[in-house]
This record gives structure tokens, sequence and C-alpha cells, in this order.
């Protein structure tokens, strides 16, 4: 954690059952009460969530990731990462949302070095870029650690550990200023950029993401849809659709690409709708686009701030079986908290009419037991999907509007209570497709 100066070693054990495993972490004192994770497969990853309680079975802490197949090494390349401080001590360490990119280049000893820059959103304010360099650095089999320093604008040096493999870096941080005091943490995936063309940008991109921060508190969730992306010279032009969880009625709304820009493997560009705009800054990463935003109302006051990642990919066969780990965006209830959270759910075929119906069961990190449900819903013309999940253990529905990519689906939730008028929690969620 950012709090450990060196690296434990965590001992596992557990039962596996098909494509699901159930774990327990256990490192002497390092953990008050060892953690359980709940793990299921999805093609080459595992979808997890976990949960750790005290002798009385409260909840003390709970989240979610994704573990990727550790794979070959080849960390002499650019990456790419969007990601939000977890922490931010405030003032000139307050928690800022951004875009990453590094240059690394290995030694034969391992040791590693390399530059890169961050575009840090400031609410309300134009972007701020800190260039860095990576003054300490080893790669040891997977594992890697990287410190980065002399920022410029100044700020206190950062130290990453994660592990390495294939195309993606799975990384934590702390940051510390010139007291040595932690001021900021967080992690992020960082993904290998190569070296992409201007026609890599022409896809049809998906994403699905919660605001990170918002104006007097209020975030909300988004599901969004890139097309119509045209590159001429460095110049954007395209169409996104947004549909915005917290509307009364969500519904997609157009916007338009305006002051689109490339230069390698950076976008930016403004999405504009009646005045009102999010604004990007994006880097191309192979089949992922990650970037940070700030949005503004027509008034050209902030509204919020966040990250995505973006994915291509078909649309088309549905059916199968999902997984994704996921924590609330948002909730009204005044009795319950908002919960980490495993769902999996099986699709059926697609009728001609576009119905389907399917099975899932939600795991919360404060229960005990899965709660189980039935799927009704209905796959659109416009390859909008929308889902209801229903059944005595959920109380109220938790409804879905969705969008296929590739074997991602990307979406946005509405949970009711149990008169399924009062929405009680929203968020959103990317589930992975298994082998079934």
């Amino acid at each position: 954690s950012a709090f450990d100066t060196q690296p434990f070693t965590v001992q596992v054990t557990g039962t596996a059952n098909g494509d699901d495993a159930v774990l327990t972490l256990s490192a002497g004192n390092q953990f008050d009460n060892n953690p359980n994770l709940w793990l299921r497969l999805a093609g080459s990853r595992l979808v997890a969530m976990y949960a750790e309680r005290n002798p009385n079975l409260t909840l003390d802490r709970s989240g979610h990731l994704v573990f990727h197949r550790v794979g070959t090494t080849d960390i002499d390349q650019t990456w790419a990462a969007a990601f939000s401080d977890d922490f931010g001590a405030g003032g000139a360490f307050a928690a800022r949302d951004r875009t990453a990119s590094m240059t690394l280049a290995a030694a034969g000893d391992g040791a590693l070095s390399g530059l890169g820059a961050y575009v840090e959103q400031r609410p309300g304010d134009v972007v701020q870029v800190l260039d860095f360099d990576v003054i300490q650095g080893y790669l040891s089999g997977t594992q890697t650690e990287l410190r980065f320093g002399n920022f410029n604008p100044a700020s206190g040096e950062a130290d990453w550990f994660g592990y390495h493999s294939g195309s993606v870096i799975v990384a934590a941080y702390g940051q510390f200023n010139n007291s040595n005091q932690l001021v900021r943490f967080g992690h992020a995936t960082w993904y290998d950029a190569g070296d992409p063309d201007p026609s890599d940008f022409e896809r049809q991109w998906v994403t699905s993401f919660s605001d990170a921060r918002g104006a007097s508190n209020f975030v909300a969730d988004y599901l969004m849809v890139m097309s119509g992306v045209s590159v001429s010279g460095n110049a954007v032009t395209g169409t996104v659709r947004v549909l915005d969880e917290s509307e009364p009625s969500p519904a997609f709304a157009s916007y338009t690409i305006e002051n689109g820009t490339i230069v390698g493997n950076e976008l930016v560009m403004d999405a504009v709708r009646s005045g009102r705009r999010f604004s990007w800054n994006l880097r191309l990463a192979g089949p992922v686009l990650v970037g940070s935003y700030q949005q503004f109302n027509s008034n050209d006051q902030f509204v919020s701030s966040g990250v995505a990642e973006w994915r291509f990919g078909p649309t088309s066969s549905l059916g199968g079986t999902y997984a994704a780990s996921y924590f609330d965006g948002s909730t009204t209830s005044g009795s319950e908290n908002r919960a980490s959270q495993l769902a999996i759910i099986t699709i059926g075929n697609v009728a001609n009419d576009g119905t389907f119906t399917g099975t899932g069961s939600v795991r919360l990190a404060g229960e005990q037991n899965r709660r189980q449900f039935a799927i009704t819903g209905i796959a659109g013309s416009d390859n909008r999907i929308e889902i209801a999940w229903s059944g005595a253990d959920l109380f109220g529905d938790t409804v879905w509007n969705l969008r296929k990519a590739g074997t991602y689906l990307f979406g946005t939730y509405t949970n009711f209570a149990s008169n399924n008028q009062t929405v009680e929690f929203q968020g959103s969620a990317t589930f992975l497709r298994g082998s079934s």
C-alpha cells in the first residue's frame, strides 16, 4: 500500500469451483483481519471483489479489482494511463484527475529510467501539464518500482509499485511532499501506447464512467459512444452520444466534437451541445483510449471531472456470461451505504424483436450470501441495451443502460427501492465476457 516502505508477502488459501474462486489472504500482522477475495474468470482476466471484516463480521474495508494474466515482459515502451487520486491532502496536493504518459528504458541490470508527463484537470481552470523524470526504478521479473521526480512545475516525488505483464502495468502510488509526508495516493493501469497511425483513432469508441468529483459534491454516471470519427491532417471531427444516468428518463443526447486535434497518440477535444461541454485529454494505447475530462455548463461553470477508458469492437453476439466488479457512484438512501459489488450475468439468445431473458447474481461486500435475480431486456436497433434485474433478493429492480464493444459491456444503472419508484443507488460498471 502507499503507507508501506517495502512490499510484503501474502499467503493465499482458498477453493475454486469452475470459473469461480474464493480466497483468504494472510500476511502476519499486515492485515487487521484477513480479507476475503471473490473472483470470476472472464477470458484472460479475473474480475474480483475483496472484503475485510472484523471478528463481529462488520465490514471494515472493501474494494474491487481486475487481475491480468502474467505474460512476457517488454517494458521499453511508451505507456499511457488515466487515473484519479484516491486521496489528496488539499491545497497544492488536492486530489486530481489526470491523463499520463511515460517512456521507459531498461538497463541490463533491471534498472529503469525514463521521462513522462501528467496532464492534470484543475476544476474550473485550464489543465496543467507537469513534466517529470523517472529518476529511479527497477524491473525484477514482473515486479516494477518507479520513482517520478524533477517535476516541472515543482511537485512532490511519486513512488509507484506494481507488476508488468505484456501490454499493461498495474500499479499503486504514493506522492510525498518535501517533508516526506504522504500527500496523495491512488492506483492506475498503464497501457502500451505503441506508435499509432492517425487512422487508428477512426473507430467507434464506447465507455461508461462516474464523475470523480463535482460541483457541490454532485456526481453523475455516463454512458458514451463516440462515432463518425474522422481525421484530416491533425484535425478530428465526429459525434459523441451521451447518456446521463442522473436524468429522470436517461436517453442519449448528441454532442459535436469541436477543437479536436491529435499529436502522436494524444487526442484533445471538446464534446459540445448547446454550450455544455466535456473537455477531454486522451491518449491512444492500442485497443484502448484513456483520458481525463472536465465538464462545464452553458455558463462555462465547472460541473465535474473524472477519468474514463474507451474501447471499440463488434456490437453483435450479445448472448453469453459477463462479470463486473464495481462500487456505487451515488446514493440517496439515508439508511444504506454505497457498496462494493461483484455481479455475474448470463444473457440468453436475443429474439428477432430484440428481447431476451437471463439470470444473474450479485454479491455485496458487506453480505455473506449472493443475491440472485432474473433478467429481462431489449437490444434496440441503435445498439442500446436496456435490462432490468428483478427478484425477491433485490427488493427493488436495478435498471441498466448498456452498450457492447467486443467482449465488453459498458453500462450505467439505477437501483430502486421496493416501490420501484424511489432511486436508492446509481453507478457505472464495465462487464467482461467470459468463456461461455
